[in-house]
């Protein structure tokens, strides 16, 4: 929502002949993929009311606490610390992601208007997990509960399950058990596969204690480091029945930069 008026205060005037939808969400990718969230706020002055004072201590006062603020800041007149919506997502890592997202799509979509090439906006919300994640885990197909729309009255077939979704409770449990360790991406609607990717503060060797041991084994110099040989078998353990495969990638250096 604060994207969408940052655009009507911002820019949507300057699209006299062009309010669109569709320019609406080029322009949305553009913003999202070209803000420098890491060294400014994005400014939401819904009323209209702030003077160069305002705007001023706002930035000064983000300067001050960036070191503990979330990594997407969105200030706006009823939240002038910028966290309301942010606090807890998106991570580090994740907001990486979308921007590398957001960049590739707004070029397609920009190519499509220059260059009047086809454009297949499905095309623009999925994405191949494999060419980012560490991890794929592949899930068979009869599990997935979301393949299609039951048409008509079920007064012969079989009777439905409510609330039944294995996936679902696989994925939250791995996340309940790995999320120090891996974040998981999962399109509930199209997706056989789920992606994992290693934290990067995750994977740095660690000294030995109590609260280190977690997910990890003794490597060199007596540093703790990650067992991901466990932890895929601890996948495949908890997914008994739903999933077929676990298989590891290795992640190209472009690839890393959009993720790391």
């Amino acid at each position: 929502l604060s994207f969408i008026i940052f655009f009507f205060l911002n820019f949507y005037s300057v699209f006299i002949f062009f309010r669109t939808s569709f320019v609406g969400f080029f322009h949305f990718l553009i913003l999202l993929s070209t803000h420098n969230w890491l060294v400014k706020p994005l400014l939401v002055d819904f009323d209209n009311n702030w003077t160069e004072e305002d705007v001023d201590e706002i930035q000064k006062e983000f300067i001050k606490m960036r070191p503990v603020l979330p990594v997407m800041v969105i200030c706006t007149s009823v939240d002038r610390s910028g966290c309301r919506w942010t606090r807890e997502e998106p991570q580090p890592l994740i907001l990486k992601r979308i921007i590398a997202l957001a960049k590739a799509s707004a070029a397609l979509i920009e190519q499509h208007i220059n260059n009047s090439l086809p454009l297949n906006l499905k095309g623009l919300f999925t994405t191949n997990v494999s060419t980012f994640c560490n991890v794929t885990i592949h899930i068979r197909r009869r599990h997935m509960v979301r393949q299609k729309v039951i048409h008509g009255k079920l007064i012969n077939g079989p009777l439905p399950v409510i609330d039944y979704d294995p996936i679902r409770d696989y994925i939250k449990r791995l996340r309940q058990c790995f999320s120090s360790v891996a974040l998981f991406f999962y399109n509930k609607y199209v997706g056989d596969v789920i992606g994992v990717v290693w934290k990067p503060a995750a994977l740095i060797p660690r000294d030995a204690s109590i609260s280190s041991c977690l997910h990890r084994l003794k490597g060199p110099d007596n540093k703790l480091i990650v067992n991901t040989k466990a932890i895929l078998d601890d996948f495949t353990i908890l997914g008994h029945g739903i999933v077929y495969n676990v298989s590891e990638h290795c992640v190209t250096k472009d690839e890393k930069n959009t993720t790391s």
